[in-house]
């Protein structure tokens, strides 16, 4: 097990298969690695810090197992209870403007992120087992 090349096979891996998904999870990520880092002397820092690297240690594993599976979702299970905690601190704790946009993008994207992940997980344990790559290409059956 090498946490680093894991993580790399997978960036490469989504690159290839599915620019899109490659693309939002650099816009998904970046922003919480940066700003956790930034923010980091506060829980919500530390946490949204903290669990982002858990779901980036998570989703490689899975992809180790289950190449470009609908699978990965469940990297995000760690933001479940997250989620609603931000919310809490974002409406009862102040620390700044630039802190609660980064909070508000934290929550928005989050939020979004597990939708479609509920949305793709759901669906692999109702027997779609394509992978997103093969969820792109047209069944060579059906031409």
């Amino acid at each position: 097990m090498n946490p680093i090349r894991d993580f790399l096979q997978m960036r490469r891996d989504l690159a290839v298969a599915s620019p899109g998904i490659d693309v939002w999870g650099a816009v998904l990520n970046s922003p919480l690695l940066i700003g956790g880092a930034a923010f980091v002397w506060t829980i919500e820092g530390a946490l949204i810090l903290a669990t982002t690297l858990l779901s980036l240690v998570i989703a490689p594993r899975i992809h180790r197992r289950h190449p470009l599976s609908r699978l990965m979702g469940l990297c995000h299970l760690p933001w479940l209870a997250l989620i609603p905690a931000l919310a809490w601190w974002l409406f009862h704790h102040g620390h700044g403007i630039v802190f609660d946009l980064w909070l508000v993008y934290a929550i928005a994207v989050m939020t979004v992120s597990i939708a479609l992940d509920t949305f793709d997980v759901w669906r692999w344990f109702a027997t779609d087992k394509k992978t997103y790559a093969a969820a792109r290409k047209p069944d060579p059956e059906v031409a």
